[in-house]
């Protein structure tokens, strides 16, 4: 006999009623004219699992209480009902239930009964439909046989705020005879709940955002980088050593793949770029984010910086270190770019080029475990570096903070790796819902990719570009640019974001665990580049570098905030060629 399972977990929501009142919506709209306010806080427990899952009323308890001044303040439940995805006549049309019983503050008897409303209909939308509780409160303790009789004392609509909804995903425990129990029921509870919204919504929205007319995935539209892969498939193009193209204005490219072999045996790559002419100036790396590779450099717009630098005499060197979606999928640390890839990368440019010395431009977490290197005396050929977004003191918004201290540990016991392709295909119960939440939240536009890039790395809508900054094909071309992202890296920049600055987890090739206790072991000059709208990394964490390399030598480093610019489109912008990249010039010139 299996031991018994349960779960649990706390919702609160809030809005506005009217007193003799049977209309929902006119309920709440003079409820919230007048400021009669209602609320309710609750724990709903699910007993017996396995009896839930099979049960297709889904009944489960409701503890806690209810508030309103007009009724007599926060005023205890003395019994509660929740019903879970209860089927309707129509099949795709399922409802969430609610019968409380409490007391006013006279002593009498009254009954909260409230219903959701899951459909899919032409104007159907998860958020509202799955969070928006249509509201009664009746005289007496009436059960569901007894309401056609029951006098209505009051009706409205309450709702569960965002942030709400996010704490609330914070409070699911489970009970069980074992950690492995208690994780499977959780996982348990979670499928259900995905499963049937997944039944109601998922499949019509994901074939619309596929382009769906009857058959799979339009993927012959996108746009795929030569001599790399779609992150979505299983069998990857082989490396091509050396290719002749041209870039969006018709200037002719030469394009070679060098391979490199990083300190720990990890096989990564640089991608070497020229025009026509060879290069009069020397070698320039760019080092992309985490989840990305290094085509990010190269949106579908009139001129990449690629492009920009080819064309004033620059030798480009763009690096694919171990974040990048065209390695095979590891459990990587800032600490092992640090050490391992981007030294080694420095060096293998250094070998082929005869230069003495390079310069970088670097991005995201490209950009933190560069300077990690750099502060670590461990590229000490490199002597300019422009980083955009976030160097050695990663300062992030509210809401990510809290993802990131109590969502990432969550779904870290579960998962190794988060992937904005879910967006298209989730192949888990997890993945799709962690989809299904996304798309809860998230309705700033019809690209799912655009939407878990923004719920996985910030807390914007989106949160790594602005879409006005954006030409259509871009937007469509990201698609394919972002994938599979370890969980050991969220966890390393949760611990950075707590102290402030970076910090080592794994105390390899020497790096100092704090980088910012002591004097950086370079000499390199540093422009700093802060998107004003990154909701990614705010501005200040470019201040806070600036400021530390500035104390140690006055006047040298430069930093610049981009107005109207945010997280990634400082690089694949529609204007950032006129914006943008010749300030990277004259960093790079100066």
């Amino acid at each position: 006999m299996n031991p018994r399972k349960s779960v649990r977990f706390t919702e609160e929501m809030k809005g506005y009623i009217t007193f003799a009142e049977n209309d929902y919506e006119r309920g709440a709209r003079e409820g919230r004219k007048g400021g009669t306010g209602l609320m309710f806080h609750l724990t709903i427990e699910v007993d017996d699992l396995d009896r839930f899952v099979a049960d297709p009323r889904r009944e489960a308890t409701a503890e806690g209480w209810v508030g309103c001044d007009a009724l007599g303040g926060r005023l205890p439940v003395e019994k509660g009902v929740f019903n879970l995805f209860v089927d309707e006549e129509d099949p795709a049309t399922k409802r969430m239930l609610y019968r409380l019983f409490f007391r006013d503050g006279a002593g009498h008897p009254v009954t909260l009964k409230g219903h959701k409303v899951i459909r899919n209909d032409p104007s159907a939308d998860v958020w509202p439909d799955t969070t928006t509780l249509y509201t009664r409160v009746v005289q007496g303790h009436v059960g569901e046989a007894d309401e056609p009789g029951a006098q209505t004392v009051a009706s409205g609509i309450v709702w569960i705020a965002p942030f709400d909804f996010l704490k609330q995903l914070t409070t699911f425990r489970a009970e069980g005879p074992s950690e492995t129990a208690r994780l499977r029921a959780l996982g348990r509870f979670g499928a259900l709940f995905a499963g049937q919204l997944w039944q109601v919504y998922a499949q019509q929205a994901l074939r619309r955002a596929r382009g769906y007319r009857g058959g799979s995935a339009r993927t012959d539209q996108r746009r795929i980088h030569p001599g790399t892969r779609d992150p979505r498939s299983e069998n990857p193009e082989p490396s091509i050593s050396r290719r002749t193209g041209m870039n969006s204005r018709g200037d002719r490219l030469v394009e070679e793949i060098v391979p490199f072999q990083a300190g720990d045996g990890m096989e990564c790559n640089l991608i070497h770029v020229q025009g026509d002419a060879s290069p009069d100036k020397g070698p320039v790396l760019l080092v992309h984010g985490a989840g990305v590779r290094a085509n990010i450099f190269r949106s579908p717009v009139r001129t990449t910086l690629v492009d920009t630098l080819v064309a004033n005499g620059y030798d480009v060197w763009l690096e694919n270190w171990r974040a990048s979606i065209d390695l095979p999928p590891n459990s990587w640390t800032l600490d092992q770019a640090a050490v391992y890839d981007h030294p080694k990368a420095v060096k293998t440019v250094v070998e082929r080029t005869g230069a003495e010395e390079v310069q970088a431009v670097i991005h995201c977490q490209g950009s933190t475990s560069f300077m990690m290197s750099a502060v670590a005396g461990l590229v000490p050929e490199v002597k300019t570096v422009v980083a955009n977004a976030v160097t050695l003191h990663p300062v992030v918004p509210e809401w990510s903070r809290f993802k990131i201290n109590y969502l990432t540990p969550t779904v870290g016991r579960l998962l190794d790796y988060l992937n904005p392709q879910w967006g298209l295909y989730s192949p888990t119960t997890l993945s799709r819902l962690i989809t299904l939440l996304v798309l809860l939240v998230h309705h700033e536009c019809d690209n799912p990719v655009c939407k878990m890039v923004s719920f996985t790395y910030g807390s914007g809508f989106p949160a790594l570009w602005m879409h006005e900054n954006l030409n259509d094909e871009t937007h469509e071309w990201l698609k394919d640019e972002f994938a599979h992202v370890p969980i050991t890296f969220f966890r390393q920049m949760a611990r950075c974001v707590e102290e402030g600055h970076l910090v080592s987890v794994e105390g390899i090739g020497g790096l100092p665990e704090s980088f910012v206790a002591d004097s950086p072991q370079t000499d390199a000059r540093f422009a700093f580049l802060a998107g004003e709208k990154n909701h990614c990394f705010l501005p200040e964490s470019q201040r806070k570098t600036f400021d530390f390399l500035d104390s140690f030598d006055k006047n040298r480093h430069s930093f610049h905030v981009l107005k109207n610019y945010s997280h990634l489109d400082v690089f694949m912008g529609r204007n950032a060629h006129r914006d943008v990249f010749p300030l990277i010039l004259q960093e790079l010139e100066r």
